[in-house]
């Protein structure tokens, strides 16, 4: 994983990278084992990277912080939180396209500057 612009985060910190975060906020929900995980994180970190001045992005392992999928009531992996202005905008299961992620990206940083 590209450790600059993707960083791992555990239950204990989550509120406060999240909702108390005045950046936009990826969180992606893998676990290790997952094969489609693993076809999304390049995109992610891809993203994550070339974004890394507009947005934070974070990893969490879901088999590690099943109180937190339960909590956003998430189901199977990949799945991705996009959080702005302390809240959740949108939820992304599955595997996508990283123009699906600039779009919504690109929405959510359009919206900060109103």
């Amino acid at each position: 994983m590209n450790k600059i612009a993707l960083t791992k985060i555990e239950q204990e910190e989550f509120d406060s990278l999240t909702f108390e975060s005045n950046k936009v906020v990826l969180v992606f929900f893998l676990t290790k084992k997952c094969k489609v995980c693993k076809e999304q994180l390049p995109i992610i970190e891809e993203i994550a990277y070339e974004y890394k001045d507009k947005f934070k992005a974070y990893w969490v392992d879901a088999n590690k912080c099943k109180p937190l999928f339960r909590r956003f009531r998430l189901q199977g992996v990949p799945n991705i939180l996009i959080f702005n202005q302390s809240e959740v905008k949108e939820k992304i299961r599955g595997l996508n396209s990283k123009e699906i992620f600039i779009e919504i990206i690109n929405n959510l940083l359009n919206e900060e500057d109103y």
